[in-house]
């Protein structure tokens, strides 16, 4: 976004001069003449500056501008073009980050400004001689009046552009550029959508939230729909209903959503504190205002105290909770230099001095109001305005030490954490000096130093990860601006350059009080303002001429026509397709390895490889913070892959990657440096060169075919994943409607549920307000329905959704596979096993989180539903890995585990927070992996059952009836695998039972239960417990004891299992079973027999052992007819040799 910033800030620049750039001393008819002059001398005068003006007038077009102040219809219709392009650039596809983003980089050229002021002002104070009197303060007018400077110029532009931002960031009323429905569309609203994630998609702080639910009346568990709709009812809307209240929420969203960008971005602290500011706000509202830590809160408290009556604690230090208003007007009151300073401004305003006298609440507001301000910029020290009485807590929090910090640096030097920090800063300074040195310390030395200390410090903490805190963005990229600078003089140029802006000046050396204003004066009018008006168009030409270039290639701008600008625009500034950047990085991992025998990939192909996966990643999850950077990393990698290949590649792994390289380059670059760039490589090559026809062709196909490799994975999601005989479909579809998008309840669910609860907790989400689709797609714009289910189940095994369960009160382990289980596979069995009526609320708990996870998810925040499809991907495996018996409650395990890795596969971000989520000591790709064996444990079972009711149904139907032997071994091929994989759980977990870690776990579990056991025992007897409080501690150890047995038990190391999923190692082990049953002869039995041998317990040892009986005779006929042969070459041999013998 910083490209397209900057071209539209010079755009803004060039108009700014073409409507009002003359020479500033020349505006005709605008000069003040005394009153007491004749008329005759004022019309001289008014001639003289007529002329003055029209000379001015003409020098315009020797810097690019024509000689009229007014745009041309073609330049208004440019102007409006060019705001439309970037401010929907600007907004993107509407969220926080990626506006923010825009914003930053507006930011940045502001802070960038600020530097180019400090410049400015170094020159002109270098310009003028030591001896100048008030020196600092004549280079600050001469850099503040100097209209042509580059700092002033883009200052001007800046304001016009963050005008234009403002304006079109608030179309709640008019919205000519639809960005308001953008901003509303990546809401995604919906009746569910609970306030907070309201506030979430907003970016609301915790101190905004509280202001907004104080002024609303509501707070963050309300559901938009209903807040809403009581605000209508408060404002007596004529008509209420669905639409009415949609369209109150898309007016109250973008206003409040735009605001909270702006303020966040650069709102000055006098209106973010009148946005913010309430009347009953309290101290830690105020303190959260100014995002202070909790270091920096307990020392601003400390300055807020009245005196006690209690002599060991002499005065009452103000609370969190106190009242801001309150505690700022005991400190006004206190305050005489700032009581004074707002008395003198009543009067000013016209108050009588007695009524002046009177501190009114607007007075403390006002009050209020400047502290803020104050305490907002503390950037360096010597621009904090209480720099003389910050206590050294104060100043160590600012910088972002924590508490235990602040401990150690004040025990460390034996001090309070009252003293004022410039005390503490003085004696540091001062440890390293002689004796000379010492007599020769000045303040601005003590302050310097100072502030080189907070700056050391708030680098080595945010090198640490522990950046400083702002109250707004345009603050933090000045931070991040300063620390860019590579020398000292650099730092302290940009130093002078935020006076400049901040309209302070850069302190004298001189003593301003000692000057006479009129010597200050007179030099302004005599020396400085005519020499600005002399240097008017010298500095234009300087500044604004490489800007013109820059613009408009130096075409004036009214010979350019709006749809020139258009293209200029379109071509100098290149949108990314994220999607294009996924089909190049999967055509270079599919080259991976390149061709023939130990091939290696060379360092410029890796370099780029990984230089396009960090672009991708960053780009496609809003992450901004050095993107720019990136993409140029990008440019560079690929260019430097692309240069070396000076003619065709020999194999088409080559051509691939020369392809990927160039397309990206074609696709990154601007057409004027690319066309440069290729025309530079085509020089060099003998053949293959660069066309753009091909170029065109390859970046269409790469991004065709990843759109529609996206594509599918999206329209998967709307299929079953699973094969499920239909005995169990219809069940699990009945379970996938009570709590899907359109719930409908089952008669089989009467008796387990109440019929009127379900209907109160379980509302339809309509069509226009479905769930966003996970990961990327061009076309599908909602979560399958398939898919919303497959959330619910895994939020149905959260620890925070199973908490209003009572049964197995403690543990999230056991719940999830005794509880979840009661609320997902049992509800979609035929005959619903009524164990008591369920805990509906519980179902219904786990269907608003995964509503709220969506929403949140829409948002921006991934975090709620990683949490909860984490939680899904631990239930599947731990109940898979349970199984020593496969039951149907598989085809859900494997339907939901498929879904859900499928989700998570689609969206690389969420992915990351997914493994984030395992707690330490979880293997999340274990069980990520694993989910492939579940379904495979799936097909296993259904192949099974099917095998077996074949069997069944045709013995029924057919006792006598003949099969061939190929049939008969299929059927009992399939029912063997089970058993096999059945029988493989069941040695397995024998044999992690039989582990020594294993056993000395289960003795420790044992005797702590019974050590807990005695200390509860005696426990009650020393206090008496009642029988309910002994029960309820009885039964948390005992909880605690399930809880270690179950986590014991899970064994993780079936090899068996764990090769399931690998469709290789299936097959083999089909097919080792398969020959298995060829050599047992069972298929020479009839099916009736085959059938009776099935309900033997122990049948494939059986078939085993007829196949080892096969084996051991086929081998010992083998053997036989070995030795037979061997017998007969011998005879042969012998009469051979005989025949020989006699011969001779």
């Amino acid at each position: 976004m910083l490209d397209k910033t900057m071209y539209f800030l010079y755009f803004e620049m060039k108009n700014f001069l073409t409507v009002g750039s003359v020479d500033p001393r020349y505006g005709a008819g605008q000069t003040e003449i005394e009153k007491s002059l004749s008329d005759d001398e004022k019309k001289t005068i008014l001639a003289e500056e007529q002329k003055k003006y029209n000379e001015s007038i003409d020098k315009r077009p020797t810097v690019g501008l024509s000689k009229t102040v007014r745009r041309s219809p073609e330049e208004e219709a440019a102007a409006d073009e060019i705001n439309k392009r970037f401010i929907r650039d600007l907004v993107g596809n509407g969220s926080r980050k990626a506006i923010l983003e825009g914003l930053k980089s507006a930011q940045l050229i502001s802070v960038y400004g600020e530097y180019l002021n400090g410049i400015d002002y170094k020159k002109n104070y270098d310009n003028l001689p030591e001896d100048t009197r008030l020196r600092e303060k004549k280079a600050t007018y001469l850099t503040s009046y100097n209209n042509a400077g580059i700092a002033n110029l883009i200052a001007s532009a800046k304001g016009a552009v963050d005008a234009n931002i403002k304006m079109l960031l608030q179309p709640e009323e008019n919205d000519e550029y639809g960005i308001g429905k953008i901003l509303f569309d990546n809401l995604k609203y919906n009746k569910q959508m609970k306030m907070s994630t309201y506030f979430k998609s907003m970016g609301f702080t915790e101190y905004e939230k509280r202001v907004y639910c104080k002024r609303n009346n509501c707070n963050e568990n309300e559901t938009v729909y209903d807040v809403f709709k009581r605000r209508l009812e408060d404002e007596d809307a004529e008509i209420i209903n669905s639409d009415t209240i949609r369209e109150r929420v898309k007016k109250d969203y973008i206003k409040e959503y735009t605001s909270s960008i702006l303020d966040e971005a650069n709102a000055s602290p006098k209106l973010f504190f009148q946005s913010h500011y309430t009347e009953d706000i309290t101290m830690d509202e105020f303190m959260d205002m100014l995002k202070f830590n909790e270091v920096e809160k307990a020392a601003f408290l400390k300055q807020f105290k009245t005196p006690s009556n209690n002599p060991d604690e002499p005065f009452i230090y103000a609370k969190k909770g106190d009242s801001a208003l309150g505690m700022f007007y005991n400190a006004l009151n206190a305050d005489k230099e700032a009581l004074a300073e707002i008395k003198q401004n009543k009067i000013d305003r016209g108050e009588r001095p007695e009524d002046a006298e009177i501190i009114s609440p607007d007075d403390v507001v006002t009050y209020m109001q400047g502290v803020l301000e104050s305490e907002a910029d503390r950037f360096a020290f010597s621009r904090y305005k209480y720099k003389d009485t910050i206590s050294i807590e104060k100043f160590l929090g600012s910088i972002g030490y924590k508490k235990d910090e602040v401990d150690h640096f004040i025990k460390e030097r034996n001090i309070t954490r009252d003293v004022p920090a410039i005390s503490v800063m003085r004696m540091e300074y001062i440890k390293t000096l002689d004796a000379q040195q010492l007599a020769n310390v000045k303040e601005e030395d003590v302050e310097k130093f100072a502030s080189d200390f907070m700056e050391n410090e708030r680098n080595r903490l945010k090198s640490m990860g522990r950046p400083k805190v702002y109250i707004n963005l345009s603050m933090a990229m000045r931070e991040e601006f300063h620390d860019s600078l590579k020398t000292k003089e650099e730092k302290e140029i940009h130093k002078y350059g935020i006076a400049m802006v901040a309209n302070e000046g850069v302190k004298p050396k001189t003593d301003p009080k000692k000057e006479p204003d009129k010597y200050y004066a007179k030099w302004v009018k005599e020396k400085a303002d005519p020499y600005l008006a002399e240097n008017f168009y010298n500095g234009l030409a300087q500044n604004f001429v490489p800007i013109n270039e820059k613009l408009l290639s130096g075409k004036p701008l009214e010979s350019i026509k709006n749809k020139d600008i258009q293209r200029y625009y379109d071509s100098n500034v290149v949108n990314t397709d994220t999607a294009l950047l996924r089909g190049l990085i999967d055509k270079l991992e599919a080259t991976k390895g390149g061709y023939g025998t130990g091939h290696k990939d060379t360092v410029k192909f890796t370099e780029m490889l990984k230089a396009l996966k960090d672009y991708e990643y960053k780009l496609s999850y809003g992450d901004m913070n050095g993107i720019m950077d990136l993409k140029n990393t990008v440019i560079t990698k690929c260019k430097k892959y692309v240069e070396d290949r000076e003619s065709v590649r020999r194999a088409n792994y080559g051509n691939d990657r020369f392809d990927v390289a160039s397309t990206a380059l074609y696709s990154l670059m601007s057409t004027e440096d690319f066309t440069r760039w290729a025309h530079a490589v085509n020089g060099k090559r003998s053949s293959d060169k660069l066309t753009w026809d091909r170029l065109a062709t390859k970046q269409v196909q790469f991004l065709t075919t990843q759109q529609a490799k996206e594509e599918d994975l999206q329209n998967a999601s709307s299929q079953s994943r699973v094969a499920k005989p239909k005995s169990y479909e219809a069940g699990f579809v009945r379970f996938e409607k009570l709590v899907g998008r359109i719930p409908q309840f089952d008669d089989k669910f009467d008796g387990v549920f109440s019929r009127d609860d379900y209907a109160e907790k379980f509302k339809p989400i309509d069509d226009n307000e479905r769930f966003v689709q996970i990961g990327p797609s061009v076309t599908k714009r909602n979560l399958s329905d398939q898919d919303f289910t497959a959330i619910v189940f895994a939020a149905l095994h959260t620890p925070e959704v199973l908490a209003s369960d009572t049964r197995l009160r403690n543990h999230f382990e056991l719940k999830m596979l005794a509880i979840g289980k009661d609320l997902t596979t049992e509800l979609a069995k035929d005959d619903v096993p009524l164990k008591g009526e369920r805990n509906i609320q519980v179902l219904a708990d786990g269907r608003d989180a995964a509503i709220n996870a969506m929403n949140e998810y829409a948002a921006g925040n991934k975090i709620p539903l990683a949490h909860i499809l984490a939680s899904g991907i631990r239930n599947v495996t731990a109940a898979a890995r349970s199984m020593e018996k496969i039951s149907d409650d598989i085809y859900m395990h494997a339907e939901m585990g498929v879904r859900i890795m499928e989700m998570i596969n689609r969206d690389e971000q969420l992915k990351r927070e997914v493994e984030a989520n395992y707690d330490q000591g979880q293997n999340f790709k274990d069980d990520f992996d694993f989910v492939k064996n579940v379904k495979a444990m799936a097909e296993i079972h259904i192949k099974a059952n099917n095998a077996e009711k074949f069997i069944a149904r045709e013995v029924a139907k057919n006792p006598s009836g003949r099969y061939d032997a190929k049939t008969k071994e299929a059927l009992v091929t399939d029912i063997l695998v089970q058993q096999l994989v059945e029988d493989s759980a069941v040695k397995y977990n024998e044999k992690h039972k039989a582990t020594a870690s294993y056993k000395a776990n289960e003795k420790k579990n044992a005797a702590d239960y019974n050590k807990a056991k005695m200390a509860l025992v005696k426990k009650g007897l020393e206090n008496n417990l009642s029988e309910a409080e002994y029960k309820a501690e009885m039964n948390k150890i005992e909880d605690e004891r399930k809880f270690n047995h179950t986590l014991l038990s899970i064994n993780r190391s079936n090899p068996v299992a764990n090769s399931l999923g690998d469709k290789k190692n299936m097959d083999a082990l089909r097919e080792s079973v398969k020959k298995m049953v060829k050599d047992s002869g069972i298929s020479k039995k009839s099916m009736k027999d085959i059938a009776k041998e099935l309900k033997s317990p122990k049948f494939i040892n059986k078939v085993a052992a007829l196949s080892q009986q096969t084996r051991e005779q086929r081998d010992k006929e083998v053997a036989e007819k070995r030795a037979a042969a061997q017998k007969e070459a011998a005879k042969k041999a012998a009469a051979n040799a005989k025949k020989s013998a006699a011969k001779k």
